[in-house]
């Protein structure tokens, strides 16, 4: 069975639900979902009651049978983890390239250590090392004007 997707606010929603029993139009109002995906959570499992052609659902049951079979929330991955879009799974990986984006991003591309994909990792940017050899435009500019 496929894990159930929500939204924090839909998570936020849910919690209010109340001991009483809804029809799945309701229960897609209070809780900001499409009524589908009501239906869809009722033939995937959830518990319900049918009078007739029409169906209820009790609030409290449905909350918990919804939070229990949500998906987990997002990993954090170690330093040196990312996500294989082949294997599907995090795996330790071994920089290639790191790719400055910003100022305070850059991109990491890797190998992974078991299929060989290529990975990408996006983290906080480092601070450059202090280049003994690098000279600044200051430094640059008081040594020309020393020499003439």
């Amino acid at each position: 069975m496929a894990k159930v997707k929500l939204t924090t606010t839909q998570v936020k929603k849910l919690k209010r639900l109340l001991d009483m029993w809804y029809r799945p139009s309701e229960l897609a109002e209070e809780t900001g979902m499409h009524i589908n995906t009501i239906y869809r959570l009722v033939e995937r499992g959830c518990p319900h009651r049918r009078q007739g052609r029409h169906v209820f659902i009790r609030g409290t049951v449905f909350r918990d049978w919804v939070i229990e079979n949500r998906d987990t929330p997002k990993r954090h991955l170690a330093e040196d983890e990312a996500l294989c879009m082949h294997c599907q799974a995090p795996r330790k990986f071994t920089v290639v390239r790191v790719t400055r984006m910003s100022r305070k991003r850059e991109q990491v591309e890797g190998r992974c250590a078991v299929c060989g994909g290529t990975v990408y990792r996006f983290r906080a940017a480092r601070r450059r090392t202090a280049d003994p050899n690098h000279r600044t435009s200051d430094q640059t500019n008081s040594e020309g004007a020393e020499s003439k």
